[in-house]
């Protein structure tokens, strides 16, 4: 058994193949008042704002993070399936989405949308990781998927940190 996982710890009995930082970013329009500056999370109460649903590591960690900053933020749209939140924030253009670079990595090389840093310490503490069982033996095949997947990954993020500079670090 392997997995993709979002993680803030190592868990037991895990063997992290890969691990990559897969801080909360903010993604809006281009044309957005907050696409080309710095903003804190009580900057996002004056748009639209759509997140994951409760179950998602993403919305938990945002909701943690409001809560130690004594914020209230209530999302305009929820969901479990992110291309809808992609959608949303494709289709209004005052909207505001969170996810990690990852979520939206392979829609933002070619698309009208931007990343951006939400200025709060632990929203910046998540890793993307490959594991596997620890202990548990690979095949060959399974080796190289494991590897392509670390290259196919790593090529991407490097697309988008040049692209969208410090905010992804």
């Amino acid at each position: 058994m392997w997995r993709l996982s979002l993680a803030w710890r190592r868990s037991r009995g895990i063997d992290v193949i890969a691990s990559f930082p897969a801080p909360v970013t903010a993604f809006m329009h281009r044309e957005h008042p907050l696409a080309t500056r710095d903003f804190a999370l009580s900057d996002l109460n004056a748009y639209p704002l759509v997140l994951p649903d409760q179950t998602a590591t993403i919305r938990q960690l945002f909701d943690l993070c409001c809560r130690m900053n004594s914020m209230f933020i209530e999302p305009m749209f929820t969901s479990n399936q992110f291309s809808a939140l992609f959608g949303y924030v494709r289709n209004d253009s005052d909207a505001i989405g969170i996810c990690s670079h990852f979520s939206v990595m392979g829609h933002m090389i070619n698309d009208e949308l931007q990343i951006r840093c939400v200025n709060v310490e632990p929203l910046g503490q998540r890793m993307l990781q490959i594991q596997t069982e620890l202990g548990r033996p690979r095949t060959a095949l399974l080796a190289r998927f494991f590897q392509f997947l670390k290259q196919t990954l790593t090529e991407m993020d490097s697309q988008l940190r040049q692209r969208y500079g410090s905010c992804i670090q």
